[in-house]
């Protein structure tokens, strides 16, 4: 019994603790539970972790991340983080399940509520460093598709947020090789908020194509992370171009925060809503053959006035002679 609640199954296991669907003893709710493994390697410094995750998030309320609930210590002596019960699926285990591009409203809706997810936590001082779809999770709410972020454990905090001093050591590696930004293989405890948008841009790629950018052993990713560019994008209605600025090597040359990612995006479905009515009347037009007729027409009259215009402007002026004015360098 941890807090009046049980635990009553295991849900999910990482490399350093194991999750449960825990239901209260008394009242009709249900959490779940991480507690970690005591067995795992640097269990000091894991805890820490936790503990300082458990702290970060407390203060943070939004839809887009998950909301911590508890926190605190088994009988045993093991750390537990109690957070709310999401059901839904992984963003990996739906991509896994559903292969290939995604469709573009889609992947525009996935990756703005995202980017407001970590807009939030980036003014917190809370920066992700392992952002991936295994860390997203996609939850039905009413008719909408909500997404959470998940985990996190490796997350750096920076500025005055409370318990900010460093657990990572210089020159450290952390972080998921095919998410990973370039500065972060170099340094991790020098990350950024620039290193989770290019975890962002990584994950839009592989909606976007049905792949991850770059693929094989950890050794090959990692050089790919830090020397190669992308593979190029098909058009994709301006997110190709969001793509490529998020994944850009130095973190200077991508966008600034991930509230100019958002602007981005709203930009780009701005741009594709009041682009619909002129589609919708060019295919009406083109379904009337007189229509159509007349277009053709006024098109042909407007290329040759252009055509006019143009020879005159182009004829050389023979009504005056040289300008015996004009000086010669």
């Amino acid at each position: 019994m941890l807090h009046g609640y049980r635990l009553v199954e295991k849900i999910g296991e990482g490399s350093v603790a194991r999750v449960y669907r825990a239901v209260h003893q008394t009242l009709p709710r249900d959490c779940a539970v991480k507690v970690l493994d005591p067995r795992q390697q640097l269990y000091a410094l894991s805890a820490m972790r936790l503990e300082r995750e458990a702290h970060a998030l407390a203060s943070l309320d939004h839809p887009n991340l998950v909301k911590v609930l508890d926190f605190g210590k088994t009988p045993e002596g093991a750390p537990f983080l109690m957070l709310e019960l999401l059901r839904g699926e992984t963003l990996r285990s739906y991509l896994e399940s559903h292969k290939g591009p995604r469709p573009l409203d889609e992947v525009r809706d996935l990756v703005r509520q995202v980017a407001v997810g970590l807009a939030v936590a980036h003014d917190a001082g809370l920066i992700h460093r392992d952002l991936k779809p295994s860390n997203l999770m996609l939850v039905q709410d009413g008719p909408r598709r909500l997404v959470k972020i998940l985990d996190f454990g490796l997350a750096r905090l920076t500025g005055p947020a409370p318990g900010a001093a460093t657990l990572t050591q210089p020159r450290s590696f952390l972080g998921t090789p095919k998410y990973i930004a370039p500065e972060q293989i170099i340094s991790a405890s020098d990350t950024g908020p620039a290193a989770d948008l290019y975890a962002l841009g990584v994950i839009l790629h592989q909606l976007l194509s049905g792949a991850a950018p770059f693929e094989g052993n950890v050794a090959e990713v990692i050089d790919a992370q830090l020397n190669q560019a992308p593979p190029a994008l098909p058009q994709s209605g301006g997110l190709e171009a969001l793509a490529q600025a998020l994944m850009a090597k130095s973190p200077a040359d991508r966008p600034g925060s991930a509230k100019e990612v958002q602007a981005w995006l709203d930009q780009l479905e701005a741009l594709k809503i009041s682009a619909e009515p002129v589609r919708l009347a060019d295919e009406k037009l083109l379904r009337s053959p007189r229509r159509l007729m007349v277009v053709l027409m006024i098109l042909i009259v407007l290329a040759l006035l252009l055509g006019t215009v143009l020879a005159t402007l182009t004829a050389p002026d023979r009504s005056s002679g040289p300008d015996h004015n004009a000086s010669v360098e």
